[in-house]
């Protein structure tokens, strides 16, 4: 008898040959050969580094902070005109490097404005994945002996998670809530944020900066408030603020229990707030670094 629970008995194929032997092992399919994975292609990342006048610290990022690498290049912009410009001997001898390329400029935007014409000319961005942003005010970097890596995997492996903007430092101006900002010396992003942020005219080459006000308050501080806006959070080395969700939506900035800061980047907060080795660059100008 058939149990109750067996399956039902499948139906005749009127195809089938009546001769073929039932109990005969079937010719099993060959095992197709597995396609292979295809080789991801590398992540491009792009460092814009920007200055305007030539000193110790230019040099000092040139020597330190760039090297040779097939998917990472370099921009550097000079935000003089040639005519201005007493250090073409350098340029010349730093641009034979494969992966190192010269914009020179009038000073028109400041940093923002160098940097959006270094990235939108041509649709150079297109070619990236990831970019990294440093002015001339950094010195760097200061990396722990036992670093293995690049300086650049830093700020790029801080783009994680829902963390869009990424960079040394936060200021908070002691208002988190609507002030919080990743502080333009050094910050990194990937190529959604850039076209967002691009979208929101933080990069463009007709909405420059034309005050020093305007180039800190309508272009460093409201593209981190763009970022937050758009459901996204902004990161940084400090370790201060850790795991801290800038948008606020399930905590608020009382639920952190800490004081949110202003502007850390100053000589006497070194070794309390942070020291170098945490934030990697440090703004050398404020420090007496020339």
């Amino acid at each position: 008898p058939i149990p109750e629970t067996a399956p039902p008995i499948p139906a005749a194929n009127p195809t089938a040959n009546p001769t073929a032997n039932p109990t005969a092992n079937p010719t099993p399919n060959p095992t197709p050969n597995p396609t292979p994975n295809p080789t991801p292609n590398p992540q491009k990342t792009l460092v814009l580094y920007i200055y305007h006048i030539y000193n110790n610290r230019v040099k000092n990022f040139i020597k330190k902070c760039i090297f040779d690498d097939d998917n990472i290049d370099f921009i550097i912009i000079s935000n003089t005109n040639s005519k201005n410009n007493n250090n073409n001997n350098f340029l010349k001898t730093i641009s034979r490097k494969k992966n190192v390329k010269i914009l020179i400029r009038n000073n028109v935007g400041y940093d923002f404005g160098g940097w959006s014409d270094a990235l939108l000319k041509n649709n150079l961005y297109e070619n990236y994945n990831n970019y990294i942003f440093v002015n001339s005010s950094v010195v760097g970097p200061f990396l722990k002996p036992d670093f293995e890596g690049k300086w650049t995997d830093l700020y790029i492996n801080g783009l994680k998670d829902n963390v869009k903007l990424f960079g040394s430092t936060i200021n908070t101006t002691g208002d988190a809530l609507n002030w919080a900002h990743v502080q333009s010396y050094i910050f990194s992003m990937d190529k959604t944020t850039l076209k967002y942020l691009i979208g929101c005219s933080i990069f463009s080459m007709t909405n420059y900066a034309k005050t020093f006000n305007s180039a800190i308050y309508d272009k460093e501080v409201l593209m981190s408030r763009k970022i937050i806006q758009n459901n996204w959070n902004i990161g940084s080395l400090m370790k201060y603020y850790e795991n801290v969700d800038f948008t606020f939506r399930d905590k608020t900035p009382n639920d952190y229990n800490i004081i949110f800061l202003d502007d850390i980047m100053f000589p006497h907060n070194r070794n309390t707030t942070w020291n170098e080795y945490e934030v990697v660059f440090i703004k050398g100008n404020r420090f007496g670094i020339e």
